[in-house]
C-alpha cells in the first residue's frame, strides 16, 4: 500500500458522533472510543496525583529515587496525550485528520514513542536502582574525618547520589529520544491506521522493528532478573515484585508483540487498552506499596 492508495473505510457522513453510537458497523469503533478515553482519563487523574504528591512532599523531592518516579509520571502524561488523540483518531478517521501519513502524525508518533522509550530505559535503571539499594544494602569502609582507624558507615544506596540520578535521568531522556529518532526518517516511519485500529511501521518490513524488539526485551529483561534477585534475597517483598514483573511482562507483550500478529480490530482493541492500562499501573502501583506516597496522598486531602 502506498500513499495515494489509502482509502478511509467510512465518509464523512458516518463520522459523526450520533452515527458512531448508532451504527452496528461501528460499534468496535465505538467500543475502542469509549473505553480508550474512560481509561485514559482515569490515568490522567492517578499520574496527575502522582505528580502533584511528589512536588507537594519536601521529604520526596529529597530523595534521589523518586527523580525516576517524577520521570516515569512525565513519560505517562505525555503517552497519555498522544494516545487520547489518537484513540480519537481512529474513532473519527479523515473528519480529524485528511491522511495518516501527514507530518503532524510522524511528529505526535515520534514524541509518544520517545515517551515509551524514555519510560523503559527508566524502568531499567529503576529495577537497577532498588536490586542495589534494597537487595544489596551492603556497607564498605570509608576513611574517617576524625581518626586514622576505617569503619563502616556508607552503602551502595550512596552511589545513587542527586547529581548522579539527575544524569541518570537526563541519560533515559537522552536514550529514549534516540531510539526514536528513526521514526523521523522515510525507512522507519511509525503510523496510526485507523481503519486497522492500531499503529505499526511503515514500511511493514522495516528493519527498525528487529531493533525494537531487541531493545526492549532487552529492558524487559532487565527488569525481570532484577525484581527476581530481590525475591530471592529479600522474601517479604514477594508480592510487590510479583506484580512488578507481572506488569512489565504483560506490557512488553501487548505492545511490542500484538503489531507483529495480523491486524484486526480486535488486536488494536487490546493493544490500545493495555497501552492504557500501562499508564493506571504505575500510579497505581506507587500508591499501594509505597508508604510515603501514600502518606503524601493524604496529606494533601488533608489540607483541601
Amino acid at each position: 500500500m502506498t500513499e495515494d492508495e489509502y482509502v478511509f473505510e467510512y465518509s464523512m457522513e458516518q463520522l459523526s458522533l450520533q452515527y458512531l453510537f448508532a451504527s452496528p458497523t461501528r460499534r468496535l469503533d465505538m467500543i475502542q472510543f469509549m473505553s480508550g478515553v474512560s481509561l485514559r482519563i482515569i490515568a490522567f487523574l492517578l499520574n496527575i496525583l502522582l505528580l502533584t504528591t511528589l512536588m507537594h512532599s519536601a521529604t520526596l523531592r529529597k530523595n534521589s529515587f523518586y527523580y525516576f518516579v517524577t520521570l516515569i509520571c512525565a513519560c505517562d502524561l505525555i503517552q497519555l496525550t498522544t494516545s487520547l488523540y489518537n484513540v480519537t483518531y481512529t474513532a473519527f478517521r479523515q473528519a480529524i485528520s485528511p491522511s495518516p501519513f501527514t507530518l503532524s502524525h510522524q511528529l505526535i508518533f515520534f514524541v509518544d514513542d520517545a515517551a515509551m522509550w524514555t519510560y523503559i530505559c527508566t524502568l531499567a535503571v529503576i529495577a537497577l536502582n532498588r536490586v542495589v539499594c534494597v537487595a544489596f544494602p551492603v556497607q564498605f569502609k570509608v576513611p574517617s574525618a576524625h581518626d586514622d582507624d576505617f569503619f563502616y558507615i556508607a552503602t551502595f544506596e550512596a552511589l545513587f547520589t542527586q547529581n548522579l540520578s539527575k544524569s541518570l535521568v537526563l541519560f533515559c531522556v537522552a536514550a529514549g529520544i534516540a531510539m526514536s529518532l528513526p521514526h523521523l526518517h522515510p525507512c522507519c516511519r511509525l503510523f496510526s491506521f485507523p481503519d486497522w485500529h492500531m499503529t505499526t511501521y511503515y514500511p511493514s518490513d522495516t528493519w527498525y522493528q528487529y531493533l525494537d524488539l531487541l531493545v526492549s526485551s532487552l529492558g524487559a529483561m532487565i527488569i525481570v532478573l532484577s525484581y527476581s534477585l530481590m525475591f530471592l534475597i529479600i522474601r517479604t517483598s514477594a508480592n510487590y515484585v510479583f506484580l512488578m514483573s507481572a506488569v512489565n511482562l504483560v506490557m512488553f507483550s501487548m505492545i511490542f508483540w500484538l503489531p507483529c500478529l495480523e491486524s484486526t480490530g480486535f488486536v488494536g482493541l487490546i493493544q490500545n487498552t493495555m497501552y492504557a492500562f500501562q499508564n493506571i499501573m504505575n500510579p497505581t502501583i506507587a500508591f499501594i506499596f509505597n508508604k510515603a506516597i501514600r502518606d503524601g496522598a493524604t496529606r494533601i486531602f488533608a489540607c483541601t
